[in-house]
């Protein structure tokens, strides 16, 4: 079933997301599924420390698509810092312990970056 909802989900990013994009001009966080398996959600990500997200944290595994090419400056409450390349079209996991401490995630890029994010309920 698990695997079931995961292609699901990526036939919905690869035909719908472009159309739905959010264009605000503002970072954003868009809500696409929540059910017992899995959270989805679509992250716009403009440039410039303004625009990062603010500080959250993550108590299940995750799986990134990038659907831009960018760089993400992860920086927690403790002020470690890490770099995320990502590029459009692959999927990177992101387990649990990396993302227990609050932080923050800033687009070191020129242009707005997209992705879609599937946290892991079970």
């Amino acid at each position: 079933m698990k695997k079931i909802a995961i292609i699901a989900i990526f036939v919905m990013i690869n035909l719908n997301l472009s159309v739905h994009a959010a264009n605000t001009g503002q970072t954003s966080r868009t809500p696409l599924l929540d059910n017992k398996q899995v959270k989805v959600w679509r992250t716009v990500l403009y440039p410039s420390k303004q625009q990062q997200l603010k500080k959250h944290h993550h108590a299940n595994d995750r799986v990134l698509v990038a659907l831009d090419n960018g760089k993400i400056k992860i920086v927690n409450d403790e002020q470690q810092t890490h770099y995320l390349d990502i590029t459009a079209g692959n999927a990177y996991f992101l387990p649990k312990d990396q993302g227990l401490h609050k932080h923050t995630d800033e687009n070191m890029g020129k242009k707005p970056l997209k992705v879609v994010v599937i946290e892991l309920k079970t």
